[in-house]
């Protein structure tokens, strides 16, 4: 798994406002001290890596990435190159400061939401520091987020919890790869030239065949055999 290439890696990127608990969160899933964590907003001012194997996905690599709201002319640079790590990402947790939570918050989250869908990134959304809301509060706010994961980044349980729905949510998103149909368009035709051995059962079809006629019709793709 170490000689695993980067490009060969799914990438998990998180994102949110500045003093989210991102870097407290990456630290914990990761089990090592990775990022830098600190009460002052601003600590992380590049997008941070760490390749690890996540077991059972296999090799991942997660990037710890500057907050989105950072500001000044270097903040704006930090957020620019925060937002390029979206090219990379294949999922992505976006982190919200529970305590904190309120309309600002969400118009935040609305961009960045737009970016996943522009590059098609599944995600999960993430409400750290449970532990500063009320029960009220947090019922208000799940009626918004009613998917969101709560946690408390410094309760090993609560990290354990996002680490399951990480490594769910993602094994959801698998899917085995198309033959013909990101190649063909729907109701295109296809035309197989089929060898059959002569000491083949008579109409057999081997393996590949068989899975070649299957990912025709499951893509709307006419097969002439």
């Amino acid at each position: 798994m170490n000689q695993t290439p980067s490009g060969n890696r799914k990438h998990i990127a998180l994102y949110g406002k500045r003093n989210a608990g991102k870097s407290s969160l990456m630290n914990g899933i990761i089990g090592q001290e990775v990022s830098i964590v600190s009460e002052v907003k601003g600590t992380t001012t590049d997008p941070i890596s760490k390749a690890m194997e996540l077991i059972p996905l296999g090799p991942v690599v997660f990037i710890d990435t500057a907050g989105l709201d950072d500001e000044g002319a270097l903040g704006e640079l930090r957020v620019d190159r925060a937002l390029k790590v979206l090219e990379r990402t294949d999922f992505a947790l976006y982190v919200f400061d529970a305590g904190t939570y309120g309309e600002e918050a969400e118009q935040d989250f609305k961009e960045i939401h737009k970016k996943f869908k522009q590059f098609h990134i599944p995600f999960l959304t993430v409400f750290n520091k449970a532990d500063l809301v009320t029960s009220e509060q947090k019922e208000q706010i799940a009626k918004a987020h009613p998917e969101g994961i709560w946690v408390n980044s410094s309760v090993l349980s609560d990290v354990h919890h996002l680490k399951d729905k990480l490594i769910e949510a993602m094994q959801e998103g698998e899917e085995d790869p198309s033959i013909l149909g990101d190649l063909v368009p729907y109701n295109g035709t296809v035309v197989m030239v089929v060898p059959v051995d002569s000491e083949a059962p008579k109409g057999r079809l081997i393996l590949p065949q068989a899975q070649l006629i299957r990912d025709c019709l499951d893509h709307g793709i006419k097969a002439h055999v």
